[in-house]
């Protein structure tokens, strides 16, 4: 299949994280950038000298600006700073080389968009900003705040356009920053999507994907306490210990730790499993910001809607999640903080029925705000835009559709 050029007049220098670096961010990355000629897309990435036990052969030209050591993300910031200067001049160097007509920056790796934004600046070649997390927000309980805000006016400044994760990301720009407007690029479910339900699980269990940390620690432990409360086991993937869960105030005497090393397997658990669970902490309960909980979308949560199973979420229903899921129908929300709602939320999940049903049936259809076809048109349409302006102008970004 000949897959396009990203941009209809030359190269394109994407600078964020790949794996084998482990997170959301990084298969969002790959994802992406998979749906353009390889040949057109010049990746930019960190390093790390002691590799995951994720296997992954890069098939863009690869550069590593970043070296980065394992298990120490506070020796890590201070490493990446140091490198940071060097590292957006040789970026710099590699973007004329390439004869790059736009750089993307993509965060949530404040080092790597600074990076991309300093090079654009050296190199004089319009850039696109594309913001995972707020900036500024996410960053308030750090000591880098006041660097954290700096990064973020030169964003808004300097960057030609700029790209957020969700719809809730673009509301909240353009209420708190004056009328801004950003485009929404969501992540990417690149696997084919099932026409039909699918059929009685093989585990009578609901399904947990990812950690449990800052954003939804204690709306997970109420999840924990009302399956226990029903008799309903969870599996995790998380790669948290049982006890460190415990000594965050998790009952886990109906968990399970669960690991697949290959995706394949990751994505026909989900399937396997009675339901799948969501949930985000409330903002008097985590240090996170607001603003920074209530614009989250989980980057698991197409793999859940293209599952087939019910989902449960758990959150303010102020919360981007919370209104996705209700105004599709994909879902059974809950947002009163109590484990008795969650109670009963379970028991209707496993009554099922035809609302139930529905709701399984419109995950389906919601999916297809996630097709690559859609998320790499979107994209393209922006990286054209913004190769037709000069570094530190706006581009005219016109859209089709929501």
């Amino acid at each position: 299949m000949n897959q396009p050029d990203l941009c209809s007049t030359g190269m394109v220098l994407f600078v964020g994280l790949m794996p084998p670096e482990p997170g959301g961010a990084g298969i969002v990355g790959r994802n992406l950038v998979a749906c353009f000629a390889r040949d057109s897309v010049v990746v930019a990435t960190s390093g790390n000298r002691q590799r995951s036990a994720m296997q992954y052969e890069p098939e863009n030209l690869t550069y590593e600006i970043l070296t980065a050591v394992r298990y120490s993300r506070r020796v890590n910031h201070w490493l990446f700073r140091l490198q940071t200067p060097v590292a957006a001049r040789r970026l710099a160097r590699i973007a004329r080389e390439v004869d790059a007509r736009v750089i993307i920056g993509s965060h949530p790796t404040a080092h790597l968009l600074e990076i991309a934004r300093r090079a654009a600046r050296h190199a004089a070649i319009p850039w696109i900003a594309y913001l995972h997390d707020t900036l500024v927000a996410s960053g308030r309980h750090l000591p880098q705040r006041k660097r954290l805000l700096k990064l973020q006016d030169a964003v808004f400044r300097e960057a030609s356009h700029v790209l957020v994760m969700s719809r809730g990301m673009c509301n909240l720009y353009r209420d708190n920053y004056d009328g801004m407007e950003t485009t929404a690029l969501e992540h990417i479910y690149p696997l084919p999507v099932r026409t039909e339900l699918p059929g009685v699980p093989s585990k009578s269990k609901a399904f947990w994907a990812g950690n449990v940390y800052g954003i939804n620690a204690h709306s997970f432990g109420r999840i924990a306490a009302a399956a226990r409360d029903v008799g309903i086991g969870i599996q995790m993937t998380t790669p948290k210990s049982l006890s460190i869960l415990q000594k965050m105030g998790v009952d886990t005497s109906s968990i399970e730790r669960v690991y697949y090393p290959d995706w394949s397997d990751y994505h026909d658990a989900l399937s396997e499993h009675e339901f799948l669970l969501l949930a985000l902490d409330w903002p008097d309960e985590s240090p996170i910001h607001r603003d920074e909980l209530a614009t989250i979308f989980p980057t698991k949560t197409p793999e859940y809607l293209a599952s087939g199973r019910p989902i449960l979420v758990h959150c303010p229903e102020d919360y981007f999640l919370a209104r996705f899921f209700r105004e599709h129908g994909c879902g059974t929300v809950v947002s009163e903080r109590s484990s008795g709602s969650i109670v009963e939320a379970f028991r209707e999940i496993r009554a099922g029925g035809t609302r139930i049903t529905a709701q399984s049936e419109n995950a389906l259809a919601a999916i297809s705000r996630f097709r690559p076809e859609r998320i790499a048109g979107r994209l393209k349409t922006v990286v054209d835009a913004v190769a037709a302006v000069r570094w530190g102008e706006q581009a005219d970004v016109e859209l089709s559709g929501s």
